[in-house]
């Protein structure tokens, strides 16, 4: 992602390495719902799922909380420069 950032968004390089990032998500999520979840869920037993289910909530909810921040700290910023936030689409929560 960072390399994006290093590259011209109208160039055939900045196309080719976000394809190239676009397929790794792809072919990530591909394996983790195709084989690694299935497998997981056949060789835990139940205690063992609902920590993982535990833990994977808690992760959610602490990037939903880190998402809600930045769009709280998004509107604060820009009532910062103007005063309002009118017609800014990112509404603070």
């Amino acid at each position: 992602m960072a390399a994006l950032e290093a590259l011209d968004p109208m160039s055939q390089d900045w196309l080719d390495k976000l394809e190239h990032i676009r397929g790794a998500v792809a072919r990530h999520m591909n394996e983790e719902e195709g084989n690694w979840f299935v497998e997981l869920d056949e060789n835990t037993d139940g205690t063992a799922r609902q920590q993982i289910g535990q833990r994977d909530t808690e992760e959610f909810e602490r990037y939903a909380r880190g998402a809600k921040q930045a769009r709280t700290g998004v509107v604060t910023f820009a009532r910062s420069f103007g005063g309002g936030v009118e017609g800014f689409s990112i509404g603070a929560a």
